[in-house]
C-alpha cells in the first residue's frame, strides 16, 4: 500500500494503531478500522465473507500491517472480534487476538502496544 492508500482508508477516520516488535517480523505497525461497505463497493454478484444477509453490504475490519519487509492489506471478519457488551467497539486486546488468529498462531502480540486516539473511544 502506498501513502495514498493509507490516506484513503485510515487518515482522518477512527482507527487504532498498534506498534511494537514481533518475534519473527521485527518492528511492526498495525492500523485497524471497522468498515461497512455498501453494495456499490462490492463487485456485482460476488459473495464475500462478512456479507450481510439480504443486502449488498458487509462488515469487516480493515487491517494494514507494516513491516520492514513490506506492507500487507488484510480484511478480518467481524465475527472474529469480541465487542464490549455496552459499547459498540472492540477492545484492543480482542483485535490483537483476532489478528493473531488470522496471521497464524506463531504471530506474537506480546510486545505490541496500542497508540490511543481520544476520538476512537
Amino acid at each position: 500500500l502506498s501513502k495514498a492508500d493509507y490516506n484513503k482508508y485510515f487518515f482522518g477516520r477512527v482507527h487504532v494503531n498498534i506498534i511494537g516488535n514481533e518475534k519473527t517480523l521485527g518492528s511492526v505497525c498495525v492500523s485497524i478500522m471497522k468498515e461497512v461497505t455498501t453494495s456499490d463497493d462490492v463487485s456485482a454478484g460476488a459473495l464475500v465473507m462478512g456479507q450481510l444477509p439480504g443486502t449488498g453490504s458487509r462488515r469487516f475490519y480493515r487491517v494494514l500491517l507494516r513491516t520492514k519487509t513490506g506492507d500487507r492489506h488484510l480484511e478480518m471478519p467481524t465475527d472474529w472480534v469480541k465487542l464490549r457488551k455496552r459499547q459498540k467497539y472492540a477492545r484492543t486486546d480482542a483485535l490483537l487476538l483476532a489478528l493473531k488468529k488470522m496471521l497464524k498462531p506463531s504471530f506474537s502480540t506480546k510486545n505490541l502496544y496500542p497508540i490511543r486516539d481520544p476520538a476512537s473511544h
